[in-house]
């Protein structure tokens, strides 16, 4: 049992790299990415999980996507215009390579389209009030659920 908390935990803290890459780097997502790791850490460690779903940064985000499998009207407008200034700057660079270049515009219509399908949030459900409380001993199953009634 160990080693699989082990493995959880150790695919969850990949994710969580891939996903601040992401935020710094244009045209790589990062919120994806950490919606992945939330999910390993439900399997490997309810403090990690309780870690990503309370960061400053970005636990809001995850919060709304685990309760809802939506996004704020405010992270859809964020997500759309990177993907697009991010297309718009790596067109340039591929302009005498039209498969790269159709490519990188297919794949950033297919991210808007996708974000912009997705349900939207009501952000009043997720102030700072909603922030997911640390479950008890190491037996708890998840962190999610505790505190984010409306």
């Amino acid at each position: 049992m160990a080693v699989k908390r082990w493995l959880w935990n150790l695919g969850g803290l990949f994710f969580v790299a891939l996903g601040f890459i992401g935020y710094v780097t244009p045209g790589l997502p990062g919120t994806v990415f950490l919606i992945v790791a939330l999910w390993f850490f439900k399997k490997g460690s309810p403090r990690f999980e309780h870690w990503l779903l309370n960061h400053p940064w970005f636990g809001r985000t995850l919060r709304v996507w685990e309760r809802e499998k939506a996004i704020t009207a405010r992270t859809k407008v964020i997500a759309t215009v990177s993907i697009a200034l991010a297309v718009s700057a790596s067109s340039f660079a591929f302009v005498g390579r039209p498969l790269v270049l159709g490519s990188v515009v297919g794949l950033g219509i297919a991210g808007i389209w996708y974000i912009l399908t997705r349900k939207t949030a009501d952000p009043t459900l997720y102030g700072k009030e909603a922030l997911v409380e640390m479950p008890e001993g190491e037996a708890a199953e998840s962190a999610l659920g505790q505190g984010l009634e409306a």
